[in-house]
């Protein structure tokens, strides 16, 4: 007997989402970077997603070994930055920091330099997060993820737009005639990144004012150690 056309397609359908369900059925992936491994892409899910709650109650606990675990003023850009990679890790391979990451690790410690506190970045606490991948467990690898996401985002937006709430401002960074949103940006052009500093250079605010203004502080804080190793009286702290 002859399987009616309506019934053969209501069949083809199911088999066709069984087949879709069992392969993962993952989104289109928008991030421009390298494919990454999505193995710990539950533990993303859980330190980024958050519940629509009053200020008041969001649950600032999940990252709790960043200085400022409170990231709601980015939690937009975070979950975008993770939902365009279908929540790969984008800051390890194989449990180790990517040169990217090292190179931003690098430009926290040294962000006093662009008028920046290096504490905001968590400098201080790289070391550490570096040495608990040795462990290549899950909690350590989307921790180190995460954070790396958040601080980046932070030095970027601090460096672009000032220490305020990104999402106050139209947050653009134009790169080869197109504009990208924070989230965007650092998917496509950051998370791979051969030269960061070239890449910081880019980013900041292209001003003579601005450059002069950075010198002036490369040579205030050379006079500042210079006066320390001399045993002088040191130079008035400027209170960020």
């Amino acid at each position: 007997m002859m399987m009616k056309a309506p019934l053969r397609s209501t069949c083809t359908a199911c088999i066709l989402t069984v087949l879709l369900l069992a392969s993962g059925c993952h989104r289109h992936r928008k991030s421009k970077s390298a494919p990454n491994t999505d193995a710990y892409s539950d533990n993303l899910h859980q330190l980024v997603e958050k519940k629509a709650l009053p200020p008041e109650k969001v649950d600032t606990s999940k990252v709790p070994n960043l200085r400022w675990p409170n990231f709601s003023d980015y939690d937009s850009y975070v979950q975008t930055f993770y939902d365009d990679r279908n929540f790969e890790v984008a800051w390890t391979r194989d449990a180790v920091p990517t040169a990217t990451a090292t190179a931003f690790i690098q430009q926290f410690e040294d962000s006093a330099a662009k008028g920046l506190i290096p504490e905001d970045y968590d400098a201080p606490r790289w070391a550490d997060r570096v040495k608990a991948l040795n462990d290549k467990s899950a909690d350590a690898i989307s921790l180190f993820d995460v954070a790396m996401t958040v601080n980046v985002m932070r030095y970027i937006s601090d460096l672009r737009i000032g220490r305020v709430n990104p999402s106050r401002f139209n947050f653009e960074v134009p790169v080869q005639d197109k504009k990208y949103d924070l989230a965007e940006f650092v998917s496509d052009n950051v998370v791979d990144a051969t030269d960061v500093p070239k890449l910081i250079a880019g980013v900041e605010p292209d001003s003579d004012d601005y450059r002069k203004t950075e010198q002036a502080l490369a040579r205030y804080l050379d006079l500042a150690k210079q006066q320390q190793q001399e045993g002088a009286e040191p130079l008035p702290t400027v209170i960020a």
